[in-house]
């Protein structure tokens, strides 16, 4: 369907503080680094009355593509996509995504490891998700009209931040800590063209 229309690109690009992110490679982070070992994020572009899901990887890549229509964009799986999936493309469970049927997709799944002095290492794993009130963790971001290229950049560290100093590692289901995590985290996404 998209190819018919014309489209623009968008790029995601990871960064923790200054820092880019460079999947299974050392970033600096505040005195530490960190790896960042999985990063995925269901990103649905919004056009017309039409609705296109997307499962990023950035371990395999972080462009894609969108409609010129494209109003709007949602990170995450609402609930009526959770509802009336038809477990296929990116929607299919296989790609390690999904729970339960009463607790939906993992929107984003961040995965790593802190690495400390002395190549301490402290894994991280962040599956924030859930489409059911008051926890729901769907993110709407409008996307500018203009150059056909937009990049989205994500700033992981106030995350990262947040695990350390509550000493949260995991977060693995969904309810009030994803859903405030989810918000610290899209809070750091930002959009140019």
């Amino acid at each position: 369907m998209l190819s018919t229309l014309s489209a623009r690109e968008v790029s995601v690009l990871p960064f923790v503080g200054s820092h880019h992110i460079v999947m299974h490679k050392a970033t600096p982070f505040v005195n530490d680094s960190i790896v960042v070992s999985t990063c995925k994020i269901y990103v649905t572009s919004i056009h017309d009355i039409n609705a296109h899901v997307t499962l990023l990887n950035l371990d395999q890549g972080n462009v894609f593509v969108i409609s010129d229509s494209t109003e709007s964009l949602q990170f995450g799986i609402d609930s009526n996509q959770t509802i009336h999936t038809s477990f296929s493309d990116a929607l299919d469970p296989l790609h390690g995504m999904f729970w339960t049927w009463n607790t939906g997709y993992i929107h984003c799944k961040i995965e790593g490891h802190i690495i400390r002095a002395h190549n301490q290492r402290r894994a991280f794993q962040l599956h924030l998700g859930g489409y059911t009130s008051p926890y729901a963790t769907i993110y709407r971001m409008n996307i500018p009209k203009g150059n056909q290229r937009l990049t989205i950049s994500i700033d992981i560290k106030p995350c990262l931040e947040q695990l350390i100093q509550e000493n949260t590692f995991e977060i693995m289901l969904p309810g009030k800590k994803a859903k405030e995590m989810a918000d610290l985290f899209y809070s750091s996404m930002s959009i140019t063209n």
